[in-house]
């Protein structure tokens, strides 16, 4: 809400992600991660590719599922997937998209209100803005830094950066995986 009201921000999309456990169509149990975004916000912040649909399906009752987990589980559109969060909350949902953007939507992904619902705490992971026409990012970043440095785990990033940041992640977790090997 702060960053909203800084003068030169057109629009702010939030994200959250909570774990929890799906039975999917196949009776499948994975674990993973649901993402809880705003579609019409989401969607004029992020570029977010779709497989089938677009972000504006997923609506209240619906999720979108990442195209490899559809694919590797044969979901499709208008199938249910039943959802039991790390808190112990539930939900069943109906898939009305496939996304083809898992590092910006995750493999699950609902209305923040759903999303919500299932988290005991519920909490943004991260915070797209769109800059108003004209605006560009370094004139900006000092107004944005004065709401930023109010909330100590909040990093400020343009697109360049959190891009490299989510690289550095999976290099990470690619470094974890050669040790082990």
């Amino acid at each position: 809400a702060s960053l909203e009201k800084v003068d030169g921000v057109d629009v702010v999309a939030a994200a959250s992600f909570t774990g929890a456990q799906m039975t999917l169509p196949d009776d499948s149990k994975p674990g993973g991660f649901i993402g809880g975004i705003d579609p019409e916000t989401y969607g004029q912040v992020f570029k977010v590719k779709m497989e089938t649909g677009e972000l504006s399906d997923i609506e209240a009752g619906t999720m979108a599922v990442d195209r490899q987990i559809a694919e590797k589980h044969k979901i499709e559109l208008g199938d249910e997937i039943s959802v039991v969060s790390a808190s112990g909350r539930t939900g069943t949902y109906k898939v009305s998209a496939i996304s083809d953007e898992p590092n910006l939507l995750g493999q699950f992904t609902l209305v923040k209100a759903d999303a919500d619902k299932l988290n005991a705490s519920p909490t943004d992971a991260f915070l797209g803005i769109k800059l108003a026409p004209g605006r560009s990012v370094e004139s900006m970043r000092p107004a944005l830094e004065k709401v930023t440095d109010q909330y100590p785990t909040m990093r400020l990033q343009d697109s360049e950066q959190f891009t490299g940041s989510i690289v550095k992640q999976i290099k990470a977790v690619l470094n974890v995986i050669y040790g082990l090997l």
